[in-house]
Parts: C-alpha cells; sequence; structure tokens
C-alpha cells in the first residue's frame, strides 16, 4: 500500500483506528493498553500508521 504524503498513513484517535480495524473504541484502548497493536500517542491522543496496523494484522515480523 502507497500513499501520497505521510500524513494519508496516520490515523489520529482511538476512533480513527477504531474504524480503519471495524472494532471497538474500547478494544482499540485494550489493545494499546497490552502493546497488541503498533501505536504511539501524540499528549493523549492514540495514534496509529494505517500500514504498521496492516503489517501487525497479517502477521509480520518487526510489527508491534
Amino acid at each position: 500500500m502507497t500513499f501520497e504524503k505521510l500524513g494519508d498513513d496516520l490515523l489520529r484517535g482511538a476512533s480513527a483506528i477504531a474504524d480503519y480495524l471495524n472494532e471497538s473504541e474500547r478494544t482499540v484502548h485494550h489493545w494499546h493498553a497490552k502493546g497488541y497493536i503498533p501505536t504511539f500517542k501524540i499528549g493523549a491522543l492514540v495514534c496509529a500508521r494505517k500500514s504498521e496496523l496492516d503489517a501487525s494484522m497479517r502477521g509480520e515480523k518487526g510489527a508491534a
């Protein structure tokens, strides 16, 4: 998957991540806290890169 801009790869907030993964926000917060998905925080906001989430869901080495 290629992205025109780096910003196109960024998901800002648990709700955006939940929508992308088709999961609940609660699940995203749980997975973030347990380190199950590759996320990071900007201030209090949980963020993720689509490319890293895709790789993690495919089980690629080095993801998450």
